[in-house]
């Protein structure tokens, strides 16, 4: 065999193996399946139930948490519920968290958020003038006052210290215009600490 035909069959060889590389790599990729983890009913009652967040935290672990409503009347009671599942295991039946008194048809709504380095489950309380923080590793849900005034799209997020960083755009009316200015909190001090990251901003949202 001359050394063109050599050089061609080494080629070959070394691409077939790039090819034998690249499929074991990618093989839990290529034969990975969906894991039967349908919910067909969270609770055994007639009332809406909403999904709010789906966290994965150590070992695959998944945090779902859902509001769960008592009764029908628009705006009335709710109860915020959190179902677990260990990884291989079944879905942890519910527990209810965090402050009942803040959401019983008071016109508060929350954002809750899982760490998922550490599991820690942080709720932020808000209704029409007051925006609240609590976690579960506070007693009975103790809430801390992060701001006064009307508050829409509030944000939670966590660096790699486990420190909590807040958004949230508090909106007033002026001269019969709309407007909204960013703040941003971060606790990492040990205490809140708040600043005005925008300037008032205009917009028509009502």
């Amino acid at each position: 065999m001359d050394k063109n035909g050599r050089f061609k069959r080494s080629g070959f060889l070394f691409g077939v193996l790039l090819v034998l590389i690249f499929l074991f790599s990618h093989f839990d990729i290529a034969f990975a399946q969906w894991e039967d983890a349908e919910i067909s009913r969270l609770t055994e009652n007639e009332f809406r139930n909403h999904l709010r967040s789906l966290t994965i935290g150590r070992d695959d672990k998944l945090f779902l948490v859902y509001r769960q409503n008592t009764t029908h009347v628009v705006g009335g009671p709710y109860k915020i519920l959190l179902i677990i599942k260990e990884s291989g295991q079944q879905w942890s039946e519910p527990e209810e968290v965090g402050d009942t008194s803040c959401h019983l048809g008071q016109g508060c709504d929350y954002v809750v958020s899982i760490d998922p380095q550490t599991e820690v489950m942080h709720l932020l309380y808000f209704g029409t003038d007051k925006i609240y923080y609590s976690n579960s590793q506070k007693h009975n849900w103790e809430k801390d006052l992060v701001d006064s005034g009307y508050k829409h799209c509030t944000r939670i997020a966590f660096d790699s210290l486990g420190n909590v960083h807040l958004a949230w755009a508090k909106l007033y009316t002026f001269a019969g215009l709309n407007y909204f200015k960013i703040y941003y909190a971060t606790n990492a001090s040990g205490e809140w600490v708040k600043q005005a990251i925008s300037p008032d901003i205009c917009t028509y949202w009502s």
